[in-house]
């Protein structure tokens, strides 16, 4: 027995998954959106899985706050500010002389996705916000390529399979954004180390279904565990009529109609981020939770602005934001994601 075949040979010799999955994984190209806690998670365990060809995307560099849950890093990386899907790679190449990498330290959106996914199996999600994952749900319901939402934050996390062109999909249980600062983040409601990396596991071992054929369309239910309590609860959700992907095929955030913006403003290190028109943005309430992010948070009717070291957030009542100090367009929206939410 060859090496190569030595280092599968537990993962074949479970019938349910045999040779057939194994191979079908070695021919796979996985994209994984967002290579942090989750996706990171998720990718190092296809890589030990054998996974054929992964293709790594990221906009945001390792910051020491990742560390206690982003299993990919290490303090050296934090120290140099390295892009995480560049140090992602480095460690995975370590993992696994045997795995082919594609990295992309980019922001995804509606501009690249068609050559930066082109030809992938399968999807994972490993974002930090929602517009991406809308934007997911439609490129993938465009192409009929299969994909995984995975989130986690506080105590909790959640997973649902997609696998077009059949429903449930995202927007069968979330068919609008909603409001920017209505969703909690890591960083406005914390989150326990382990959580992510136990939803990366599940994400991979529903991957790896997904590619071997075994995956159910009965069993493709809405998952999410409290961890905290030990509550595991499976939301049937059969897809919806009215939903505007699988059902009647809008794809706004694809056609970038719907898209969070950037424009850099000239002559300062600022940028403004220009999210999708909604609801007004509730000020109070995300004062309430960022209020330990900083001493210097300053909030009134018009906007709240919060000081965090060189960086600045002001955030209008209309979900539009000026970043100061981020040094680029994907490191602010990076930022706005982080403490607003999107």
């Amino acid at each position: 027995m060859s090496a190569v075949d030595d280092r599968h040979r537990r993962q074949v010799a479970f019938g349910p998954f045999g040779s057939e999955g194994q191979a079908a994984l070695a021919a796979a190209t996985v994209a994984v959106v967002g290579c942090g806690a989750t996706g990171g998670a998720a990718a190092e365990l296809l890589t030990r899985a054998g996974a054929g060809r992964l293709i790594l995307i990221d906009r945001d560099i390792v910051a020491l706050d990742n560390l206690h849950r982003q299993v990919l890093f290490d303090e050296e990386d934090a120290r140099e500010g390295r892009p995480k899907a560049v140090a992602a790679g480095e460690h995975l190449r370590r993992v696994s002389s045997a795995i082919r990498l594609t990295v992309e330290a980019t922001h995804l959106d509606a501009s690249n996705v068609d050559r930066i996914l082109d030809n992938v199996s399968i999807v994972l999600d490993g974002t930090d916000n929602i517009s991406t994952r809308f934007l997911l749900n439609d490129w993938c319901f465009e192409t009929g390529v299969p994909w995984v939402y995975v989130g986690a934050v506080g105590g909790e996390g959640m997973l649902l399979p997609i696998v077009p062109p059949r429903g449930p999909c995202l927007r069968c249980f979330l068919p609008e954004p909603p409001p920017p600062g209505s969703l909690a983040t890591c960083d406005t409601a914390g989150v326990l180390g382990p959580i992510p990396t136990a939803m990366g596991a599940m994400a991979a071992i529903e991957a790896m279904k997904i590619l071997a054929g075994a995956s159910q369309p009965e069993a493709r239910k809405l998952r999410t565990i409290d961890f905290w309590d030990w509550r595991v609860r499976d939301i049937a959700l059969p897809p919806r009529a009215d939903c505007p992907a699988c059902a009647l095929g809008e794809r706004d955030f694809l056609h970038d109609e719907r898209s969070t913006r950037v424009i850099e403003l000239c002559g300062r290190d600022t940028h403004q981020i220009l999210p999708p028109p909604g609801p007004r943005l509730d000020l109070e309430a995300l004062a309430d939770r960022l209020d330990a992010e900083s001493d210097h948070l300053l909030v009134n009717r018009l906007f709240l602005r919060l000081d965090l070291g060189a960086e600045r957030l002001t955030v209008f009542a209309d979900g539009r934001a000026l970043i100061e100090g981020a040094g680029n367009a994907d490191r602010a929206r990076a930022f706005y994601d982080r403490y607003v939410g999107t």
